[in-house]
């Protein structure tokens, strides 16, 4: 019998062991397994920079491993994350590390938005556990962070950057050093900043596929801050063929306000004495200017933004460190406020957008495989007539009704076979596949963008094979807003639900307890070099509303449906044969609205034509199938204000080259050809472009700036920054084209029809345009001091609840 004593000796004891157990794995667990000891194995692992990493974006890893041990080992690094989804993802990599070395590995790693740990594990030859080290993502739950990469080689006169609201605090700056030796080679090192300040660094340190890493990661939606100065030749010079206009001018020392003398307060006279350097950046608008000389000019990269201060941003530390508001307004005027309220958004898990616009583009299906319903009715009818008062009648007249239940059986067989027969070419019998592709192409590189959604009809775990030259991210919906547990605990001990085995021959992506045909939705990217120079090539020039020029396909095959994008315009191009070359001169183009990718999608695949949809119809199936990946596409890559061109294209089936998973798998899909050009908007020093290169603000109303599309029923007045580089001398607004207003194509949308009022300074009171254009004196009246215009629209058409396509104010000036 054991006494009191005894009992409480025993609790005492096991409290006691487990409080030492649950301490060791806080502190990162080491475990022994398979005869391997662990103290022979010492793992290390850091991440992001200085310790910083955000979830749901890709982080760097430093991953070190030292063997102890008289043998080699041979096994597998293991890195276990939680998506949005609540999901378990490994990322999986061979080693081998010989007695008495390190290993040293550098790997990137999508970081999971579902838990703020990540788990780092090496196995064994036999998949057991040997070590481990737990990962803590140190982030902010109040407050989204804006995640500012410091490039520089001082980065102390950058500190006043850090710890900073942005756009009424909607974010909060989190600003850390990269060292050049920290710096990565490929574009997922740097995809957990937001931004990017390079300043007072010598670029000419970093190699080409670092430098090509910094533009590949703008072109995909990064923002870049380049400031110059003294040192403008050190930063900006070895972008300066890609990203300047003209030459640059040597740095002189200026009195400046660094926040422009558009600013209406206390402090707007105060000056600070810098060096500075007047920058022309292509395609590009100043934001801020002081008495007509450019000190913020930004330029869209695709996706991405370049900004360019005239000053070294180091010399106005003091003056930011003074004035806080001064690098709310910088990071807020660059940034936008859509691309704010995106990062903002991520405070909250994410919307999961990517997750539902992948799932509609790709999920049209294969209609092929649809049963033919009519026949099978047919061949039912005729089984039941036979079955029954068929077989009946016949054998009765031969006065041989015994035998009529096996004609019955009989017959029931020979039907199962036909019914299995004709169900044979809509049965999947293994892993499938249906994908959307995206390939754009420039003289020297093809970047490939395939999303796919592998699925296998039993509920079985199954394995897929992929090209090692693949980068797999897995795309997740947000299940915050299905699930009413909250966050799920993350131990690490969980078994992985998909696996990303990246091996040296093949990439192998293994899924666990799917359930029978459950999607299971990817990215994956790579990038090639354009061996053939195959693309879409030529000249374009806009001006003055006209669209001239030429596109050239140099493509071995023929293309189809080929459109050219601009912001806020298009031109229809259609087929094009294999080396023809068409000249834009001769082709009508459209005013198209901003913010409905589909409607113009479907209008440039000819899916608006049809009246009623017919799944039997291949035509409309093939234009549904390119409206959906179209549309996508523009929304996903084409948001926002842009300088340049979009040729977007389809090429024939047989001239796809093979994909991945084409030999081994069952697939569907369709691949889009895409290559940007430049576009001339100049004449002289005449320029021609959007009224909207900078989000109009909202005075009065209802109005949404991206889509510049206004609520019908409420007038609403906006004002238009027109830019500080210009001395305007035209302003027209140019309706959207009817084509777009359709509410079965526009979601309700029409083009907007009633009066348009222009403020007038002079008289402080607004001004009906009988004209669509302003131009020579009278213009003047309507400008403000830093080049801005205030428009009313109220809507002539009040008839239901709707939006309005507005007009596009295009405008054109001499630069300053």
């Amino acid at each position: 019998m054991r006494t009191e004593g005894g009992r409480g000796f025993g609790l005492a004891g096991l409290a006691l062991a487990l409080s030492f157990l649950a301490g060791s794995w806080a502190a990162g667990d080491v475990y022994a397994a398979s005869g391997q000891s662990a103290a022979g194995l010492t793992l290390e692992v850091s991440y992001g920079y200085d310790g910083n990493a955000k979830s749901g974006r890709y982080s760097p890893m430093d991953v070190s491993l030292t063997n102890e041990n008289e043998e080699s080992f041979q096994g597998v690094l293991k890195v276990a994350t939680m998506e949005y989804d609540y999901e378990v993802y490994s990322y999986e990599y061979p080693i081998s590390v010989d007695s008495g070395n390190t290993l040293e590995q550098e790997i990137d790693i999508p970081i999971g938005g579902g838990s703020d740990q990540v788990f780092v594990s090496v196995l064994d030859g036999n998949g057991n556990k040997v070590t481990q080290k737990r990962l803590k993502i140190e982030s902010s739950r109040e407050t989204a962070e804006l995640f500012v990469g410091l490039l520089s080689e001082h980065p102390e006169r950058l500190a006043y950057l850090d710890n900073v609201g942005v756009s009424y605090g909607a974010l909060r700056t989190r600003a850390f050093s990269i060292s050049t030796e920290d710096f990565p080679q490929e574009e997922n090192g740097l995809d957990m900043l937001d931004v990017l300040v390079v300043n007072d660094y010598r670029l000419r340190n970093l190699t080409e596929e670092q430098t090509g890493a910094i533009m590949d990661w703008v072109e995909d939606g990064g923002v870049m801050i380049l400031g110059t100065g003294n040192r403008v030749d050190d930063t900006l010079g070895r972008f300066a063929p890609e990203l300047l206009d003209d030459s640059y001018d040597n740095p002189l020392v200026m009195e400046i306000r660094p926040e422009g003398d558009g600013e209406e307060d206390e402090l707007e006279n105060e000056v600070v004495e810098v060096p500075c350097v007047r920058v022309s950046l292509h395609g590009g608008t100043v934001l801020t200017a002081d008495r007509g000389y450019p000190l913020l000019s930004v330029a869209m990269r695709e996706q991405g933004v370049v900004a360019v201060t005239a000053y070294d941003l180091g010399d106005v530390a003091e003056y930011g460190q003074r004035h806080t508001g001064f690098v709310d307004g910088l990071f807020t005027d660059i940034l936008g406020e859509e691309r704010i309220s995106g990062l903002a958004s991520a405070l909250y898990g994410g919307s999961g957008e990517e997750y539902w616009s992948v799932q509609s583009a790709i999920n049209t299906g294969n209609v092929e495989k649809l049963p033919n319903v009519g026949l099978y009715f047919l061949v039912t009818a005729a089984y039941i007539g036979l079955a029954g008062p068929g077989l009946y009648i016949i054998l009765k007249k031969r006065e041989n009704r015994g035998r009529y239940g096996v004609c019955v059986a009989a017959a029931s067989v020979v039907f199962t076979v036909i019914l299995y027969c004709m169900g044979m070419k809509t049965r999947f019998t293994g892993i499938f596949v249906t994908y959307a592709t995206v390939e754009d192409l420039t003289k020297d590189t093809v970047t490939e963008t395939s999303y796919v959604n592998l699925r296998n009809p039993y509920s079985k775990p199954y394995q897929v094979e992929l090209d090692p030259a693949y980068t797999v991210t897995p795309v997740t919906r947000n299940e915050f807003y299905f699930y009413d547990g909250g966050r799920r605990t993350f131990t690490g001990e969980e078994s992985s639900h998909v696996s990303v085995y990246y091996g040296q021959n093949e990439t192998e992506v293994t899924l666990r307890d799917a359930a029978a045909f459950e999607s299971q939705y990817f990215r994956l990217t790579r990038k090639q070099e354009n061996e053939t120079g195959a693309g879409l090539t030529g000249n374009i020039r806009y001006y003055d509303g006209r669209v001239t020029g030429t596109v050239t396909n140099q493509f071995p095959f023929d293309l189809e449906t080929v459109a050219v994008l601009l912001y806020g315009r298009l031109v229809p191009v259609g087929d094009l044969a294999a080396g023809d070359t068409v000249k834009l001169d001769d082709l009508e183009s459209y005013s198209i609205p901003v913010g409905n990718p589909y409607a113009v999608a479907s209008f440039i695949t000819g899916l608006s034509a049809y009246e009623e949809a017919d799944i039997n119809d291949k035509d409309y199936m093939k234009a549904l199938e390119r409206t959906n990946l179209l549309s996508f596409y523009m929304q996903s890559n084409l948001g926002g204000y842009r300088s340049d061109a979009r040729v977007v294209a389809f090429g024939p089936k047989d001239g796809e080259k093979k994909r991945a998973w084409d030999e081994r798998y069952e697939d569907f899909g369709l691949t889009m050809l895409t290559s940007a050009l430049d576009v001339d908007s100049t004449s002289g020093r005449m320029r021609y472009r959007s009224g909207m290169l900078k989000r109009p603000a909202v005075v009065q109303g209802s109005f949404d700036p991206a889509s510049n599309m206004s609520y019908t029923q409420e007038p609403v007045t906006v004002e238009y920054s027109l830019g500080g580089d210009l001395e305007v001398s035209r302003v027209e607004f140019v309706p959207v084209d009817g084509q777009f207003s359709d509410e079965k194509e526009s979601g309700g949308q029409k083009v907007f029809s009633g009066d348009i009022y222009i403020y007038d300074h002079m008289t402080g009171s607004f001004e009906r345009m009988e004209e669509s254009v302003l131009e020579g004196e009278e213009l003047w009246r309507f400008l403000s001091p830093e080049n801005g215009i205030t428009v009313r629209y109220i809507g002539g058409d009040t008839a239901g609840y709707s939006w309005a396509l507005l007009p596009m104010p295009m405008v054109t000036g001499r630069e300053k």
